[in-house]
């Protein structure tokens, strides 16, 4: 992580081709050609692996015009309604774009193979840090008597770690030269992750290993 956050102070990330964030209150179904030269390197990058399986997203890889298309065909839907009729769908706009940042790693797979033989990175410290910030929102956010709004906040947030784990994690498997020695690598890993969870009540354990970590060791087991 920190070895990311020396790639941004250097600018490295402006010859990336990142893609830009995006409002769903505002989107209008149209991304911008980034998005699509960040989608083949995250196909490159992550195509069969941890992070694909449990996405779903070797099919959408398979054709890196898909992202495109899909908005493409959401934004043609949306020209044809009479222009009093239109109506910005904030919610299908927050699944379209949360649906992008899956896809494209949401800007970890052009930073990764840009800056490949210019850093060593340590994917399992970065597994593990980014998995304990999702514990920490986890205790911090613990039941229904907080405000709703923010437990939206921290359920995004969760999101957005919880797909750093993924990319991390299967990077941790790459790096171990795939096969059977990357998912040893992993399930280490893993294990770690686990004892974090473990040291938090048994309801909130219980909430960590069905809802994130017994579906990964699922996908890593294949």
């Amino acid at each position: 992580v920190s070895a990311l956050k020396d790639v941004m102070r250097k600018g490295v990330t402006s010859k990336a081709n990142l893609t830009e964030q995006l409002a769903a209150d505002i989107f209008q179904n149209d991304f911008s050609p980034n998005f699509e030269s960040a989608t083949v390197v995250a196909h490159r990058l992550m195509a069969k692996t941890v992070y694909s399986r449990y996405y779903g997203l070797d099919a959408v890889y398979a054709s890196s015009q898909k992202l495109i298309k899909m908005a493409e065909r959401k934004r043609i839907d949306w020209q044809k309604t009479p222009v009093a009729a239109r109506r910005y769908d904030t919610v299908a706009n927050g699944r379209l774009i949360e649906a992008s940042m899956a896809i494209t790693t949401h800007n970890l797979a052009q930073l990764v193979e840009k800056c490949d033989g210019m850093y060593t990175f340590n994917f399992e410290a970065a597994t593990t840090k980014a998995w304990r910030d999702i514990v920490k929102l986890h205790k911090r956010v613990p039941s229904r008597n907080i405000a709703w709004i923010h437990r939206l906040h921290a359920q995004r947030d969760v999101a957005y770690i919880w797909r750093q784990v993924l990319f991390f994690i299967t990077r941790v498997g790459a790096n171990a030269g795939g096969g059977e020695r990357g998912v040893t690598a992993q399930l280490a890993v893993l294990a770690e992750l686990r004892m974090i969870a473990h040291k938090l009540t048994k309801g909130q354990t219980a909430f960590l290993d069905m809802h994130f970590l017994n579906p990964l060791e699922k996908v890593i087991n294949g």
